[in-house]
């Protein structure tokens, strides 16, 4: 058997005009719901719940809940409808969105859906252009990659994603050809001193990590943010003596990574 489902409307007591009509099994409790909403809400409040306020602070009561029509699970979508299209044409400040029945979630996700279709641009390593992609979520679902790594190479010109650098469209005259510009301390020479004092060189922190099962981060915090850890350092501070000697001590998993390059 089909359970009841009761139209409703809010009325303002002070100017008697309803101002949002919806659908509910309980309409007392859903009217509770609305008001504890609009005691709880953390985010930003809609427009019910800003207009609830005014009510119950200026009226000194809450607005009048009004039974508009009973219909059932088979027909409240029509008759929501029809309800809120009468009242707009005789001149209701309804504060609903939609038109009613289920379209208002399917109305906000193809809204947001829209919204976040922003045309990106693909380029190569070299920076030039390789396709126009409609969105971040279509890239990365065709390249079978992250989103997150798309996101983040748009917004860091030095960073890429898929082994691409990503930017947005802005226009139609948009660059075939781009300037990438890494890091600069990820492509210098850098080098590092064994807990035996050995010294080992290598091109770039990416070749380090490579050849001794490091992670490029760790390195890189050394480097630049004084990491964890210790005897790493750019080619240029060999001029410092203090450099000529090992010192500090380095994690046993990262020791024994040294017998792999000798």
């Amino acid at each position: 058997m089909s359970k009841k489902i009761f139209i409703d409307g809010l009325k303002d007591q002070k100017k008697n005009e309803i101002f949002y009509i919806g659908k509910s099994y309980n309409p007392k409790k859903r009217l509770a719901n609305h008001i504890c909403e609009m005691r709880d809400r953390l985010a930003p409040p809609p427009q019910l719940t800003i207009k609830l306020k005014e009510i119950i602070i200026d009226n000194y009561g809450l607005p009048i809940l009004e039974i508009l029509e009973e219909t059932d699970e088979d027909g409240w979508e029509q008759c929501e409808i029809n309800n809120i299209a009468h009242h707009k044409k005789i001149g209701a400040p309804l504060l609903n969105k939609s038109d009613g029945g289920r379209n208002f979630g399917k109305e906000c996700y193809i809204k947001g859906l829209e919204k976040s279709k922003k045309p990106i641009l693909e380029y190569d390593l070299n920076g030039v252009f390789i396709k126009e992609w409609e969105s971040i979520r279509r890239a990365a679902r065709d390249r079978q990659g992250a989103k997150s790594g798309i996101s983040a190479s748009l917004h860091t010109d030095h960073k890429t994603a898929l082994n691409s650098f990503w930017r947005f469209k802005k226009s139609n005259d948009f660059p075939l050809k781009i300037i990438t510009k890494p890091r600069e301390y990820t492509t210098k020479p850098i080098f590092c001193i064994s807990p035996e004092g050995e010294r080992f060189h290598f091109k770039s922190m990416r070749e380090a990590g490579e050849k001794l099962n490091l992670n490029e981060t760790a390195i890189s915090r050394t480097l630049i943010k004084n990491g964890t850890l210790n005897n790493w350092k750019f080619e240029r501070d060999l001029e410092n003596k203090r450099w000529a000697q090992p010192h500090g001590k380095l994690a046993k998993s990262h020791t024994e990574n040294y017998k792999l390059i000798r």
